[in-house]
């Protein structure tokens, strides 16, 4: 399984049903620090409508200065960004009071799918599902099919870019392995430029991500030849 290695997830299937119901208590938004992750595709959503005045294809740059830190989740350097956070209990820097959140259309999808969560198989051609069940006063009320949920708030570009993003991990960390310790400071900024940076939210998302990632491929494999 390619969820995440920790207790409070369940794997399902997508013809399971869960009694669920969100009760608008925020616990979820709060003590969550350097955990709710916003991908490429999450940053694009958020900053073509939140960074409206900027130049397309600053408006990413100009988001995440604001609102995201980058962290290594691997022992390669591996960079992810988390969404900041706030106050004295780490809430979600886009938690107001009243537990409103502020980009409640176009959160990331880690929160948009909670407590669900999705990845591709070992395969890349289907996917795997799991529940989150660490806040347990959330299950209650209807029932809800996992099927339903998905179809409701995962679409298509989301699908393919999971499968996407899920290859790019792979090639991405193999690279990695690959580079000299001396470079892979380089090879991190690489990747911030072509997985955030050099993204025009004027423009489809998809076409870019992929076209930026053969060029990102290219470079780090450059960065491998020892004789440099």
């Amino acid at each position: 399984m390619l969820i995440p290695e920790d207790p409070r997830w369940k794997e399902i299937k997508l013809q399971d049903s869960v009694s669920y119901e969100c009760v608008r208590c925020g616990r979820c938004c709060r003590h969550a620090k350097d955990s709710i992750p916003a991908d490429n595709l999450d940053l694009y959503r958020m900053a073509k409508v939140f960074e409206k005045k900027e130049d397309p294809r600053d408006a990413i740059s100009v988001f995440m200065m604001k609102n995201v830190h980058l962290l290594p989740i691997t022992e390669g350097g591996f960079p992810v960004t988390f969404l900041n956070t706030k106050g004295l209990d780490d809430s979600c820097i886009f938690l107001q009071d009243g537990n409103i959140c502020t980009v409640q259309k176009q959160k990331p999808r880690v929160c948009r799918i909670y407590p669900f969560t999705v990845n591709p198989d070992p395969s890349l051609l289907d996917f795997e599902y799991a529940i989150c069940t660490e806040n347990p006063h959330h299950f209650a009320g209807n029932k809800v099919v996992a099927k339903n949920w998905f179809r409701r708030f995962l679409n298509e570009e989301d699908r393919s870019f999971l499968r996407d993003q899920a290859n790019f991990a792979l090639q991405t960390e193999f690279l990695l392995r690959r580079i000299p310790d001396s470079r892979k400071r380089i090879a991190i900024m690489l990747i911030m430029k072509y997985q955030y940076i050099l993204l025009d939210v004027s423009q489809p998302f998809l076409p870019q991500y992929r076209r930026n990632s053969l060029q990102l491929f290219h470079e780090l494999e450059g960065l491998t030849d020892v004789s440099l």
